[in-house]
């Protein structure tokens, strides 16, 4: 067996990798170190990991998420000595899902296309699918009905109740019957339910002529919700990355740039543009085959650093990420460089160290998986950590949570109340949350709801505000 040094260092990697984020993995570290015979249990981690938040979570995601991985880590925590309720896991979702050896990536195959397209389209409005059933004939007596269903989870109440109107409507022009049904879960209760489309067959006998025109009728109620969705201006995912033919836009003026990135780029595809007009168009028309783009920026390209600020903040659902290289003089000139490039994903200097990291950095930020724009605002945020209570700084935020500073620990999936408030008092939002993970400033709170829309868009106004007085504030040092 290893020396109490060794395994102090190896348990205390463990802890930082949990603090980073990453429990499953840092808990079934832990369980690997105890089958090896060592005397470990859950306390070593419980001042750095809310224990009762995050089986709360568990339980949840049973039943709406990754029901194979919740198992798998209650399992984990289980073998490390903590109690878990086995009545509170929805085994017939895990079961159902083991079974079939779904991943979620393959959940809705085999189902009827436009179906299939439904539940798809709906994930990229930010709404969690659980159960589903397609087609499904019920006999009540005589009577004989088709009906279909989903449970599934809205990312807020606005998004809730614009898509239950317009269900609802689509329903009644088509004749169809449409329930919402809470769910009452033990998180986001409100935000959880089950929608069911129903229609009378008018016949007591079940035909398979009747099951296929039904079916072709729910195609077309189910067509007709997305097309009146696709009228309102909300955030959703839109393109898919398109793997196969992606490439890398890289944009400078200078000829020496393009060739040094080229380099460190290590042969990875790569277009290259020199005029702004030609980067705009092919951001404008990608379908997804941009997986980032490189710009180099110097202090004079206000059009430039202009079309970068609208491009971030007005696409606020992450598309393309920006990685920044600046002229080592814009931070001579400003202290906070990020207001200037609100929303980029990477901003640096231009120097050597920088350009030969990028592979790196490009990598890191891929696993992340972002999914909206990170605003460079500071908030003010009175903060209660399971009843402690503080008051600190958030930057930057986002719509599905902000980063809040802080001089100790908060342990991962402490519940948390936050009340934030923009300094200029333009913006307030009272929201409650889960702490993700730590870093050495602070740590980073995912909110329960994400911010609606309307509401976000206050501080994306704010955010160009930032830049635009940050330009004037270069335009002069350059007097």
């Amino acid at each position: 067996m290893d020396s109490i040094e060794k395994i102090m260092s190896k348990v205390s990697k463990i802890r930082s990798e949990i603090l980073g984020g990453k429990i499953y993995s840092g808990i079934s570290s832990l369980v690997k170190l105890k089958e090896d015979g060592y005397k470990i249990d859950v306390s070593i981690i419980q001042d750095i990991v809310d224990l009762e938040s995050l089986k709360r979570h568990l339980y949840d995601e049973t039943f709406i998420g990754d029901p194979i991985l919740a198992v798998k880590c209650l399992a984990a925590l289980k073998k490390l000595d903590l109690d878990i309720d086995k009545s509170m896991i929805n085994f017939n979702r895990y079961k159902k899902f083991s079974s079939l050896n779904l991943n979620d990536g393959e959940i809705y195959e085999g189902l009827r296309p436009n179906f299939k397209k439904f539940l798809k389209t709906i994930e990229n409005y930010f709404v969690r699918v659980s159960d589903y059933k397609e087609c499904f004939v019920n006999k009540r007596g005589s009577k004989i009905s088709y009906s279909e269903e989903v449970i599934l989870r809205f990312p807020n109440i606005s998004f809730r109740d614009l898509f239950l109107q317009i269900a609802f409507k689509s329903a009644v022009d088509m004749g169809l019957s449409f329930h919402w049904e809470n769910q009452f879960t033990s998180l986001n209760g409100d935000l959880t339910g089950k929608i069911n489309w129903e229609i009378m067959s008018g016949s007591n006998v079940i035909t398979t002529e009747d099951f296929e025109r039904f079916s072709s009728l729910f195609d077309r109620f189910l067509n007709d919700i997305l097309l009146r969705l696709s009228d309102f201006d909300i955030p959703h995912i839109s393109k898919l990355q398109n793997v196969e033919n992606s490439y890398i836009a890289i944009f400078s003026k200078e000829q020496e740039f393009l060739d040094v990135i080229s380099n460190f780029l290590e042969g990875k595809r790569s277009i290259y543009y020199k005029s702004i007009n030609s980067l705009k168009g092919a951001l404008e028309n990608n379908k997804g085959e941009i997986c980032c783009a490189i710009i180099h920026c110097q202090m004079e390209d206000y059009e430039l650093i202009k079309f970068i600020g609208e491009y971030k903040v007005d696409n606020i659902v992450l598309d393309v990420p920006f990685f920044i290289f600046a002229e080592p003089k814009f931070y001579r000139v400003l202290r906070d460089s990020s207001q200037l490039f609100p929303g980029c994903e990477y901003v640096a200097p231009l120097i050597e160290p920088n350009l030969r990291n990028i592979n790196l950095i490009i990598e890191k930020i891929s696993k992340e998986k972002r999914r909206f724009v990170r605003l460079p605002i500071p908030m003010d945020c009175d903060v209660e950590f399971n009843e402690e209570e503080r008051h600190t700084e958030g930057k930057p935020i986002s719509p599905a949570g902000i980063f809040l500073r802080s001089t100790g620990v908060i342990p991962v999936m402490s519940s948390s109340k936050i009340e934030i408030v923009d300094r200029e008092k333009y913006f307030f939002l009272y929201t409650e949350g889960v702490v993700k993970y730590n870093r050495k400033e602070g740590a980073a709170v995912e909110f329960s709801n994400i911010i609606p829309y309307d509401e976000f868009k206050i501080l994306r106004e704010k955010a160009k505000r930032k830049q635009e007085k940050m330009l004037d504030t270069i335009k002069r040092s350059l007097i």
